[in-house]
């Protein structure tokens, strides 16, 4: 069948996301004064594992026992943010995937 010749043409574009996870271990089980303390010690944390990208380029989502970041182009990027996550959490009982 073909297309009829006056339908537009369907343009497409393809971009690049690569998604970090951070989850805080046993978080639901702690007592909420420790949820508090340790959500904002994560919040700190991505703070700074996002700092060097420029916002036009990351989305940053709160889950209730972590963060999900999605690197906007080069997955590179997104494994330099796990990494400066994995470098930053110190005792952070932080699980990234």
């Amino acid at each position: 069948m073909a297309l009829p010749t006056d339908t537009p043409e369907i343009a497409s574009s393809f971009a690049l996301a690569s998604t970090i996870v951070l989850k805080l271990r046993e978080f639901i089980r702690k007592p909420v004064t420790d949820q508090v303390r340790i959500k904002a010690r994560l919040e700190a944390l991505v703070g700074e594992a996002i700092r060097p990208f420029p916002a036009a380029s990351r989305i940053v989502l709160d889950v209730p026992d972590g963060a999900a970041i999605v690197a906007l182009g080069d997955p590179k990027d997104a494994l330099d943010i796990a990494e400066r996550s994995q470098a930053g959490a110190g005792d952070l009982p932080l699980c990234i995937g």
